[in-house]
């Protein structure tokens, strides 16, 4: 192997490492040869030339979408913000009933952007929402994504609380743990019997994110894991116009280029309430100038205090 296929393919292991935050944690069954489970959407207008200085934003979105369920929700909803000049990354999590403006739909829960105007109208309502410039939007769904977490072999977390969850058969104590799809995906919807309900499964929704680059990083480090992660990420990989080869080369040089202890995952902080006669989330007081701390270079320099999983950074 020449030394430029293998940079080659140690750059699509950046980019399993990264896009590795939208699989872990959402699937129901096991995934075909050949099935795509994840799709990266580049925002249109979006300049990407991936070696810059500048900060670079990237929406992850798992939806809701899977046989015998119609509408397609934006279930779990996270910016990365990534800068290349410091090696340091935030993961910013936001609660799925987050009240918000959603352009040219007025105010929704931000779950709702996905079915109103797909990838495209979630990037959108992400860049105005929190002022970060959203680039990319790398979108998954439930079908297929269990069976992709245990073909990578499952993915190591330490779960810095009691998690015990009937409605999603999750069965966690404090501690470390090696989870097989079945188990990442009970883990990403336990809500139940978690202190902070929602707030508390976005907070995991980001631990299993950081965890998995961290994995695929770590897996990554010899020839043939780098070889045999990147002919898996392509298997299940889809592009929509205006993605090139070079775009997917950038963005994993840029997911190699970041150390797992230098990601911080900050999940927005927000207060319960009601609007139109629906449970919802409303950003916390301060929240905007969280925002344009984050939209600024990537990083969050004050985070919130925060209770559980939050405090993973």
């Amino acid at each position: 192997m020449s030394r430029f296929q293998h940079l080659s393919t140690r750059a699509l292991v950046g980019l399993a490492g990264l896009v590795a935050v939208s699989l872990v944690g959402f699937g129901v069954s096991g995934v075909g040869a050949g099935e795509t489970v994840v799709e990266i959407h580049r925002m249109a207008e979006a300049r990407f030339d991936g070696f810059g200085d500048g900060p670079v934003f990237i929406a992850i979105v798992g939806t809701d979408d899977r046989p015998g369920v119609a509408g397609a929700r934006a279930d779990a909803v996270h910016v990365v913000g990534i800068n290349p000049a410091e090696r340091r990354a935030t993961v910013l999590n936001i609660p799925r009933d987050s009240y918000v403006p959603i352009p040219g739909r007025g105010n929704s829960k931000i779950t709702n952007t996905h079915p109103f105007g797909g990838a495209q109208l979630v990037g959108e309502t992400l860049t105005a929402f929190t002022g970060a410039n959203v680039q990319f939007v790398i979108t998954t769904n439930f079908e297929g994504f269990t069976g992709l977490v245990n073909e990578a072999g499952g993915v190591s977390i330490t779960i810095p609380i009691d998690v015990f969850d009937s409605a999603s058969s999750a069965a966690f104590p404090a501690g470390a743990h090696h989870l097989s799809g079945e188990a990442a995906l009970a883990l990403a919807r336990a809500r139940k019997g978690v202190p902070r309900g929602d707030f508390t499964r976005t907070d995991h929704q980001g631990l299993l994110l950081t965890a998995a680059h961290a994995q695929f990083l770590g897996q990554g480090a010899g020839a043939a894991d780098t070889i045999r992660f990147a002919a898996m990420l392509m298997r299940h990989l889809k592009t929509t116009a205006g993605v090139s080869i070079a775009d997917l080369y950038r963005l994993g040089r840029l997911a190699l280029d970041i150390p797992p202890e230098n990601v911080m995952n900050i999940t927005m902080p927000g207060a319960a309430g009601s609007a139109g006669g629906a449970s919802v989330v409303f950003p916390a007081d301060g929240v905007d100038a969280l925002f344009a701390d984050f939209a600024d270079d990537g990083i969050i320099q004050n985070p919130p205090a925060q209770d559980g999983a939050g405090k993973s950074f």
